[in-house]
């Protein structure tokens, strides 16, 4: 086992740990996320009146991220903001921030 296969399998544990189940743009199944809500100004979106977090998701689960995507947690509806998401370092998630659209 290699060091991205020890890394492969934490990360997959940390999200059966800790993930919530969303849905990504519209797909009907569900996948986990690790979901952080902002605090203070941060909780304070693209504008005034928009709500603001962060989620991780597997690289598995999302081939790609574009910034018409849509996420759904619970029954509240996401978009992901503009040019705002990334791979994380290990190339195994994405990182993508995200705005309350409802």
């Amino acid at each position: 086992m290699n060091a991205r296969d020890i890394a492969a399998a934490q990360i997959q544990n940390a999200y059966e740990t800790l993930g919530d189940p969303i849905y990504y743009n519209g797909s009907t199944e569900s996948i986990l996320a690790i979901v952080s809500y902002g605090k203070g100004s941060e909780y304070k979106g693209s504008d005034i009146s928009a709500v603001r977090a962060t989620i991780r998701v597997q690289v598995s689960d999302v081939s790609e991220v574009e910034d018409n995507h849509t996420i759904l947690i619970g029954a509240v509806s996401w978009g992901v903001v503009a040019g705002d998401y990334s791979l994380s370092s290990s190339g195994l998630e994405w990182i993508i921030n995200i705005n309350k659209v409802d």
